[in-house]
Protein backbone atom coordinates (compact mmCIF):
# COMPACT_ATOMS: atom_id res chain seq x y z
CA UNK A 1 0.00 0.00 0.00
CA UNK A 2 1.50 3.44 -1.33
CA UNK A 3 2.75 6.04 1.57
CA UNK A 4 -0.07 8.66 0.08
CA UNK A 5 -3.18 6.18 0.45
CA UNK A 6 -2.06 5.73 3.85
CA UNK A 7 -1.84 9.00 4.91
CA UNK A 8 -5.33 9.50 3.22
CA UNK A 9 -6.66 6.69 5.26
CA UNK A 10 -5.28 8.00 8.92
CA UNK A 11 -6.47 11.67 7.73
CA UNK A 12 -9.96 10.00 7.54
CA UNK A 13 -9.57 8.20 10.83
CA UNK A 14 -8.76 11.87 12.20
CA UNK A 15 -12.19 13.22 10.82
CA UNK A 16 -14.31 10.36 11.87
CA UNK A 17 -12.55 11.04 15.65
CA UNK A 18 -13.53 14.76 15.78
CA UNK A 19 -16.87 13.87 14.37
CA UNK A 20 -16.70 10.81 17.17
CA UNK A 21 -16.18 13.45 19.97
CA UNK A 22 -18.67 16.41 19.10
CA UNK A 23 -21.43 14.24 18.32
CA UNK A 24 -24.18 14.50 20.86
CA UNK A 25 -27.24 11.89 20.60
CA UNK A 26 -30.06 12.21 22.91
CA UNK A 27 -30.85 8.39 23.45
CA UNK A 28 -31.48 5.42 25.56
CA UNK A 29 -29.52 2.93 23.92
CA UNK A 30 -28.99 -0.90 25.33
CA UNK A 31 -25.39 -1.31 27.20
CA UNK A 32 -22.58 -0.83 24.45
CA UNK A 33 -20.24 -3.39 23.74
CA UNK A 34 -17.95 -3.64 20.30
CA UNK A 35 -18.77 -4.89 16.93
CA UNK A 36 -17.07 -7.42 14.71
CA UNK A 37 -14.22 -6.38 12.89
CA UNK A 38 -15.20 -3.28 10.53
CA UNK A 39 -14.54 -5.50 8.04
CA UNK A 40 -17.16 -7.91 8.80
CA UNK A 41 -21.18 -7.04 7.61
CA UNK A 42 -23.82 -8.10 9.18
CA UNK A 43 -22.31 -9.29 12.37
CA UNK A 44 -24.89 -7.70 14.98
CA UNK A 45 -28.89 -6.90 15.46
CA UNK A 46 -30.37 -4.42 17.03
CA UNK A 47 -33.38 -3.86 19.42
CA UNK A 48 -36.84 -2.76 18.11
CA UNK A 49 -36.95 0.93 17.44
CA UNK A 50 -33.28 1.31 16.87
CA UNK A 51 -31.30 2.82 13.65
CA UNK A 52 -27.59 2.83 12.64
CA UNK A 53 -26.13 4.39 10.20
CA UNK A 54 -22.76 3.73 9.10
CA UNK A 55 -20.00 4.52 6.73
CA UNK A 56 -16.31 2.27 5.37
CA UNK A 57 -13.88 3.43 3.42
CA UNK A 58 -11.50 0.72 2.20
CA UNK A 59 -8.01 0.69 0.11
CA UNK A 60 -7.45 -2.71 -1.39
CA UNK A 61 -3.74 -2.76 -3.49
CA UNK A 62 -3.81 -5.83 -5.72
CA UNK A 63 -0.51 -7.40 -8.26
CA UNK A 64 -0.54 -10.34 -11.17
CA UNK A 65 2.04 -12.32 -12.23
CA UNK A 66 3.37 -9.57 -15.27
CA UNK A 67 3.40 -6.95 -11.94
CA UNK A 68 0.96 -5.17 -13.12
CA UNK A 69 -0.48 -3.09 -10.11
CA UNK A 70 -4.31 -2.77 -9.56
CA UNK A 71 -6.12 -0.69 -6.66
CA UNK A 72 -9.33 -0.78 -5.40
CA UNK A 73 -11.16 2.59 -3.62
CA UNK A 74 -14.44 1.64 -2.29
CA UNK A 75 -16.86 4.69 -0.35
CA UNK A 76 -19.28 2.29 1.57
CA UNK A 77 -22.66 3.70 3.31
CA UNK A 78 -25.38 1.69 4.89
CA UNK A 79 -28.53 1.82 7.39
CA UNK A 80 -30.30 -0.81 9.55
CA UNK A 81 -33.30 -0.53 11.09
CA UNK A 82 -35.08 -2.68 13.60
CA UNK A 83 -39.09 -3.01 13.36
CA UNK A 84 -38.71 -5.83 16.52
CA UNK A 85 -35.60 -7.44 18.71
CA UNK A 86 -36.06 -10.58 16.45
CA UNK A 87 -35.59 -8.63 13.47
CA UNK A 88 -33.19 -6.09 11.56
CA UNK A 89 -33.23 -4.54 8.14
CA UNK A 90 -30.17 -3.56 6.78
CA UNK A 91 -29.25 -1.80 3.00
CA UNK A 92 -25.60 -0.93 1.78
CA UNK A 93 -24.64 0.63 -1.35
CA UNK A 94 -20.91 1.84 -2.50
CA UNK A 95 -18.96 4.19 -5.16
CA UNK A 96 -15.73 2.20 -6.61
CA UNK A 97 -12.75 3.49 -7.77
CA UNK A 98 -10.53 1.18 -10.28
CA UNK A 99 -7.04 1.75 -11.48
CA UNK A 100 -4.72 -0.66 -12.89
CA UNK A 101 -0.72 0.26 -14.03
CA UNK A 102 0.11 0.97 -17.53
CA UNK A 103 0.99 -2.63 -18.90
CA UNK A 104 3.99 -3.22 -21.05
CA UNK A 105 3.71 -4.62 -24.68
CA UNK A 106 7.65 -4.65 -25.71
CA UNK A 107 8.09 -3.43 -29.13
CA UNK A 108 4.26 -2.15 -29.39
CA UNK A 109 5.10 0.33 -25.96
CA UNK A 110 2.74 0.69 -22.90
CA UNK A 111 -0.67 0.05 -22.54
CA UNK A 112 -2.16 3.07 -20.83
CA UNK A 113 -3.72 2.88 -17.46
CA UNK A 114 -7.16 1.33 -17.15
CA UNK A 115 -10.05 3.31 -15.14
CA UNK A 116 -13.36 2.47 -14.07
CA UNK A 117 -15.20 4.68 -11.38
CA UNK A 118 -18.95 4.73 -10.79
CA UNK A 119 -21.67 3.49 -7.96
CA UNK A 120 -21.15 -0.34 -7.42
CA UNK A 121 -24.00 -3.06 -6.42
CA UNK A 122 -26.82 -2.46 -3.79
CA UNK A 123 -27.26 -4.99 -0.94
CA UNK A 124 -30.94 -5.03 0.85
CA UNK A 125 -31.01 -7.89 3.91
CA UNK A 126 -32.75 -8.96 6.91
CA UNK A 127 -31.48 -10.64 10.00
CA UNK A 128 -33.08 -12.93 11.67
CA UNK A 129 -32.48 -14.06 15.53
CA UNK A 130 -32.28 -17.63 15.85
CA UNK A 131 -30.94 -17.05 19.44
CA UNK A 132 -30.34 -14.55 21.91
CA UNK A 133 -28.94 -15.67 25.41
CA UNK A 134 -27.57 -13.07 26.90
CA UNK A 135 -23.83 -13.83 26.29
CA UNK A 136 -24.36 -16.13 23.04
CA UNK A 137 -26.36 -14.81 19.59
CA UNK A 138 -26.78 -16.39 16.99
CA UNK A 139 -29.04 -15.20 13.54
CA UNK A 140 -29.47 -15.78 9.80
CA UNK A 141 -28.46 -13.52 7.04
CA UNK A 142 -30.58 -13.18 4.03
CA UNK A 143 -30.57 -10.99 1.23
CA UNK A 144 -30.38 -10.26 -2.35
CA UNK A 145 -28.00 -8.00 -4.13
CA UNK A 146 -29.51 -5.40 -7.14
CA UNK A 147 -27.14 -4.83 -10.00
CA UNK A 148 -26.77 -1.48 -9.92
CA UNK A 149 -23.32 -1.01 -10.71
CA UNK A 150 -21.97 -0.60 -14.57
CA UNK A 151 -20.76 -3.12 -16.59
CA UNK A 152 -18.72 -1.91 -19.42
CA UNK A 153 -18.43 -3.70 -22.68
CA UNK A 154 -14.03 -3.09 -22.91
CA UNK A 155 -13.12 -3.55 -18.96
CA UNK A 156 -11.63 -7.04 -17.78
CA UNK A 157 -13.60 -8.69 -15.21
CA UNK A 158 -11.35 -7.75 -12.46
CA UNK A 159 -12.20 -3.40 -13.56
CA UNK A 160 -16.13 -4.09 -13.29
CA UNK A 161 -17.86 -2.38 -11.30
CA UNK A 162 -20.62 -4.30 -10.55
CA UNK A 163 -21.33 -8.43 -11.15
CA UNK A 164 -24.17 -8.06 -13.63
CA UNK A 165 -26.36 -10.54 -11.97
CA UNK A 166 -29.07 -10.72 -9.23
CA UNK A 167 -27.20 -12.68 -6.36
CA UNK A 168 -28.50 -14.23 -3.24
CA UNK A 169 -26.69 -13.84 -0.42
CA UNK A 170 -27.29 -16.32 2.68
CA UNK A 171 -25.44 -16.76 5.86
CA UNK A 172 -25.17 -17.63 9.85
CA UNK A 173 -23.45 -15.49 12.20
CA UNK A 174 -22.06 -16.18 15.83
CA UNK A 175 -21.91 -13.85 18.52
CA UNK A 176 -20.07 -14.54 21.91
CA UNK A 177 -19.07 -12.55 25.11
CA UNK A 178 -17.21 -13.49 28.17
CA UNK A 179 -15.42 -10.92 30.51
CA UNK A 180 -13.09 -9.23 28.33
CA UNK A 181 -13.38 -11.21 25.74
CA UNK A 182 -15.74 -11.02 22.61
CA UNK A 183 -15.81 -13.55 20.06
CA UNK A 184 -17.89 -15.04 16.90
CA UNK A 185 -17.80 -16.28 13.21
CA UNK A 186 -19.90 -15.82 10.27
CA UNK A 187 -20.25 -18.29 7.02
CA UNK A 188 -21.93 -16.75 3.68
CA UNK A 189 -22.52 -17.51 0.22
CA UNK A 190 -23.06 -15.68 -2.52
CA UNK A 191 -24.93 -17.53 -5.45
CA UNK A 192 -25.34 -15.66 -8.61
CA UNK A 193 -28.73 -16.25 -10.08
CA UNK A 194 -29.32 -14.10 -13.59
CA UNK A 195 -28.40 -11.35 -15.10
CA UNK A 196 -27.94 -9.45 -18.42
CA UNK A 197 -24.42 -10.19 -19.46
CA UNK A 198 -22.86 -12.81 -21.44
CA UNK A 199 -21.39 -14.39 -18.35
CA UNK A 200 -21.65 -14.62 -14.53
CA UNK A 201 -19.26 -14.98 -11.78
CA UNK A 202 -18.72 -17.89 -10.35
CA UNK A 203 -20.37 -18.77 -6.45
CA UNK A 204 -18.25 -17.28 -3.72
CA UNK A 205 -18.31 -19.20 -0.25
CA UNK A 206 -16.18 -17.38 2.51
CA UNK A 207 -15.86 -18.26 6.51
CA UNK A 208 -14.64 -15.60 8.83
CA UNK A 209 -13.75 -16.03 12.78
CA UNK A 210 -12.58 -13.02 15.14
CA UNK A 211 -11.53 -12.79 19.00
CA UNK A 212 -11.91 -8.88 20.41
CA UNK A 213 -10.00 -8.43 23.71
CA UNK A 214 -10.96 -5.27 25.95
CA UNK A 215 -8.13 -2.86 26.29
CA UNK A 216 -10.16 -0.05 27.91
CA UNK A 217 -13.48 0.49 28.51
CA UNK A 218 -13.22 2.38 25.10
CA UNK A 219 -11.26 0.66 22.74
CA UNK A 220 -10.52 -3.39 21.78
CA UNK A 221 -8.49 -4.78 19.99
CA UNK A 222 -9.26 -7.75 17.19
CA UNK A 223 -7.94 -10.43 15.67
CA UNK A 224 -9.92 -12.47 12.21
CA UNK A 225 -8.70 -15.41 10.62
CA UNK A 226 -11.30 -15.30 6.82
CA UNK A 227 -10.82 -17.66 3.89
CA UNK A 228 -13.17 -16.67 1.20
CA UNK A 229 -13.49 -19.28 -2.07
CA UNK A 230 -14.60 -17.97 -5.69
CA UNK A 231 -15.58 -20.42 -8.43
CA UNK A 232 -15.46 -19.95 -12.06
CA UNK A 233 -16.79 -17.75 -14.17
CA UNK A 234 -19.75 -19.08 -16.41
CA UNK A 235 -19.46 -17.75 -19.96
CA UNK A 236 -17.35 -15.13 -21.74
CA UNK A 237 -18.02 -11.37 -21.63
CA UNK A 238 -14.93 -9.20 -21.66
CA UNK A 239 -12.88 -9.15 -24.88
CA UNK A 240 -10.46 -7.12 -23.12
CA UNK A 241 -9.58 -9.57 -20.53
CA UNK A 242 -8.07 -11.77 -23.32
CA UNK A 243 -6.69 -9.12 -25.80
CA UNK A 244 -4.41 -7.32 -22.62
CA UNK A 245 -3.08 -10.50 -21.60
CA UNK A 246 -4.25 -10.24 -17.83
CA UNK A 247 -5.59 -14.00 -17.81
CA UNK A 248 -6.43 -16.55 -20.31
CA UNK A 249 -9.51 -16.25 -22.69
CA UNK A 250 -10.88 -19.36 -21.11
CA UNK A 251 -13.19 -18.18 -18.15
CA UNK A 252 -12.72 -21.14 -16.77
CA UNK A 253 -9.71 -20.35 -15.50
CA UNK A 254 -11.01 -17.48 -12.92
CA UNK A 255 -11.46 -19.41 -9.69
CA UNK A 256 -9.67 -19.55 -6.90
CA UNK A 257 -9.53 -19.64 -2.75
CA UNK A 258 -8.07 -16.75 -0.64
CA UNK A 259 -6.81 -16.57 3.61
CA UNK A 260 -6.77 -13.31 5.23
CA UNK A 261 -5.39 -12.31 8.75
CA UNK A 262 -6.45 -9.18 9.77
CA UNK A 263 -5.57 -7.10 12.97
CA UNK A 264 -7.92 -4.07 14.04
CA UNK A 265 -9.09 -1.35 16.40
CA UNK A 266 -12.59 -0.20 18.18
CA UNK A 267 -13.46 2.40 19.66
CA UNK A 268 -16.10 3.30 21.97
CA UNK A 269 -18.08 6.84 22.66
CA UNK A 270 -21.35 8.25 24.03
CA UNK A 271 -22.78 4.38 23.73
CA UNK A 272 -23.85 4.89 20.28
CA UNK A 273 -21.09 5.73 18.22
CA UNK A 274 -18.04 3.38 16.81
CA UNK A 275 -14.93 3.77 14.88
CA UNK A 276 -13.04 0.84 13.66
CA UNK A 277 -10.22 0.27 11.75
CA UNK A 278 -8.70 -2.70 10.21
CA UNK A 279 -5.50 -3.98 8.46
CA UNK A 280 -5.63 -7.17 6.56
CA UNK A 281 -3.02 -9.31 4.61
CA UNK A 282 -2.54 -12.50 2.78
CA UNK A 283 -1.72 -15.83 4.49
CA UNK A 284 -2.32 -18.28 1.64
CA UNK A 285 -3.88 -17.78 -2.04
CA UNK A 286 -4.49 -20.31 -4.89
CA UNK A 287 -5.23 -18.42 -8.30
CA UNK A 288 -6.39 -19.78 -11.35
CA UNK A 289 -3.37 -18.19 -13.91
CA UNK A 290 -3.40 -14.03 -14.23
CA UNK A 291 -5.87 -13.22 -11.84
CA UNK A 292 -5.08 -10.44 -9.71
CA UNK A 293 -3.26 -11.22 -6.10
CA UNK A 294 -3.79 -9.25 -2.88
CA UNK A 295 -1.33 -7.27 -1.44
CA UNK A 296 -2.96 -5.53 1.49
CA UNK A 297 -5.72 -3.76 2.69
CA UNK A 298 -7.52 -1.22 4.86
CA UNK A 299 -10.78 -0.69 6.40
CA UNK A 300 -12.06 2.42 8.29
CA UNK A 301 -15.71 2.73 9.92
CA UNK A 302 -17.97 4.91 11.43
CA UNK A 303 -20.85 3.68 12.92
CA UNK A 304 -24.05 5.36 15.37
CA UNK A 305 -27.37 4.17 16.87
CA UNK A 306 -30.06 6.34 17.59
CA UNK A 307 -33.22 5.45 18.72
Amino acid sequence: MSYKNIILQFKLVLLLSIIFKISYVSANLTSQKPHAPIGIMGDHMHKKGEWMFSYRKMQMDMKNTQNRNMSTEMDMIGAMYAPNDDVTLMIMTNYLKKTMDPMNMGNMGNMGNMRNNGLGDTKISTLLSLSSHGYNNLHINLGVSIPTGNVEENMSYSMQLGSGTYDLETGITYNGQGNKLYWGGQIKTITRIDGSEDYKFGNQYSLNAWGIYSISNKSYGSLRLGYTEWKSINGEGSTLEAASMMAPPNSANSGGYRTVLSLGLNFLNFENQQIGIEYSTILDEKLSQGQMEMQDMLTVGYQIALK
